[in-house]
């Protein structure tokens, strides 16, 4: 439990900062049908929105995306490797993870959160012998079925169009626009700094708590104190959030966020790189984007997957 956890915040680390804007409403296959140009054309310098708009855009378009890389969040080194795609009408993720285990070694754990299930696979870790992956469906009753809703909650809430005007609203500014080439390829880098403090003064923290801390509080397997202050941060007074946000205040204070948009012609992501410097916050995390409309989430075979029943036995 200690080691799906530890991978789990590693997990939201990289969808928080690869999923950028308002989540596609349009529906199709799996797999797009080959990429199109979805964005304004580069003939003038775009704005903010249009800037961290763009990758949910391009989703919209194309229905798929391959995005790769990774960073270092607190001193320890994340790397990635996903497919993100809309085809369900909602964003649905296939993704792997390299993060640091309990043990100081690196742990490998693979997800893939769909419209009606989610599977997890962890390095090491099988259910049932022969079969590494765990499925749950979206109406499980199984009490570990929670710690899937946290994770799917966070994927949700990065690409929700309130959380990106928020962010625009909170203090995001275009402080730049220069060409570039990646790969080869002719782009225009972007440049957004993002006021961090007034992002936090305005973020809806009930919600955020509801969404998470509430959710974990009901896992099974965690230990006492950290069961207790997770159902302490769901119902917290009002009182009690805002020493909270001040906290939260307090651990940004002295930093700055920064965040890269490489976009290329036709005003589709090629890349992007985010880096929070100072305070107690600081992670940095370069991704890439490829396959648009080409890359497709797998679903493992039904002869490596364990079917979670709703009510486990508990040890």
């Amino acid at each position: 439990m200690r080691t799906i956890t530890t991978l789990t915040a590693a997990c939201a680390l990289a969808v928080s900062l690869s999923a950028c804007g308002p989540e596609a409403e349009d529906a199709g296959g799996k797999a797009g049908k080959g990429s199109a140009p979805a964005s304004p054309s580069p003939a003038r310098t775009l704005t903010l929105a249009e800037v961290s708009g763009a990758v949910a855009k391009q989703l919209a378009a194309d229905k798929t995306v391959r995005v790769t890389g990774g960073g270092v969040s607190r001193g320890e080194k994340v790397q990635i490797n996903m497919v993100i795609g809309t085809a369900a009408g909602r964003p649905e993720y296939d993704m792997t993870v390299d993060a640091p285990a309990k043990d100081g070694k690196t742990g490998r754990v693979q997800m893939l959160l769909l419209k009606d299930a989610f599977y997890l696979r962890i390095d090491g870790d099988e259910i049932e012998p022969g079969k590494p992956w765990a499925r749950v469906g979206a109406d499980s009753k199984n009490p570990l079925a929670k710690i899937f809703m946290v994770m799917g909650s966070t994927m949700k809430n990065s690409v929700d169009p309130q959380q990106q005007q928020l962010t625009a609203d909170a203090g995001g500014r275009l402080t730049g626009a220069r060409p570039e080439k990646v790969g080869g390829v002719d782009a225009t880098r972007y440049t957004v700094a993002v006021d961090m403090t007034r992002a936090i003064q305005k973020v809806d923290l009930r919600k955020y708590l509801a969404d998470t801390a509430g959710q974990l509080a009901q896992v099974p397997g965690l230990d006492a104190a950290t069961k207790a202050k997770a159902d302490k941060a769901a119902n917290l007074s009002d009182a009690d959030l805002e020493k909270l946000r001040a906290n939260m205040l307090k651990a940004v204070r002295g930093s700055t966020a920064t965040t890269d948009f490489w976009l290329d012609g036709s005003g589709r992501p090629l890349k992007q790189a985010t880096e929070v410097v100072g305070g107690a916050q600081a992670q940095k995390m370069e991704l890439t984007y490829s396959d648009w409309g080409k890359a497709a989430l797998t679903v493992p075979p039904p002869g490596q997957v364990t079917e979670m029943p709703d009510m486990p036995k508990m040890p």
